[in-house]
């Protein structure tokens, strides 16, 4: 999904790179990579980390690397096709002003 407000209709990988970013900074231990609705993804000691932000499951945990693989191919399928895709503005939470 593109980032709230953005006039884009298609896949985009704003979120993403933000979690790619946060992950290769220098602090990313224990930062949040990324949280929405009932989960948070935090970096802790080499592992990421998904954590219910409610007790609706039990922590899972991967290698830091791994998931820095894992998002990267992903964002290459996004980018491959992301004109493929129509994002209504349904599904979109807050539409754009501009």
């Amino acid at each position: 999904m593109p980032p709230r407000n953005s006039p884009d209709h298609e896949l985009s990988t704003y979120w993403i790179d933000r979690a790619l970013s946060a992950l290769q900074s220098e602090a990313a231990e224990g930062e949040a990579l990324a949280s929405g609705n009932a989960t948070q993804i935090v970096s802790s000691s080499g592992r990421v980390v998904a954590r219910s932000l409610y007790d609706l499951f039990e922590e899972e945990a991967m290698d830091s690397d791994e998931f820095e693989r894992l998002l990267t191919e992903w964002r290459a399928e996004v980018v491959t096709h992301q004109h493929d895709f129509h994002i209504e503005e349904t599904y979109r939470r807050n539409g754009y002003d501009g």
